[in-house]
């Protein structure tokens, strides 16, 4: 679970970093940038309340497996749509 939870923590403050790169190779402004960044932290925030209901029936461990693998394949995802035009 540690290694789950690091995981998260790194992604999360990698993405702010990442971003500017992004926004350079695909031509992003700033208020794109900035509807990226707002899109993830409203939906960081929102998945929580339902995080918390998933682990109250399922166990914490279940669902940070699930929470870790899903987060894994859309950042896997995400340069391959980005360089299709879905993202801005």
């Amino acid at each position: 679970a540690a290694v789950g939870i690091m995981l998260c923590y790194a992604d999360r403050s990698n993405l702010s970093c990442a971003v500017v790169e992004m926004a350079k190779e695909f031509g992003w402004s700033k208020v794109s940038q900035g509807v990226i960044l707002s899109s993830f932290y409203i939906g960081y925030t929102l998945t929580q309340v339902a995080g918390g209901h998933l682990a109250d029936r399922w166990g914490g461990k279940a669902v940070l497996a699930g929470g870790v693998a899903a987060w894994a394949l859309c950042a896997t995802v995400l340069p391959t749509a980005a360089a299709a035009g879905v993202a801005p």
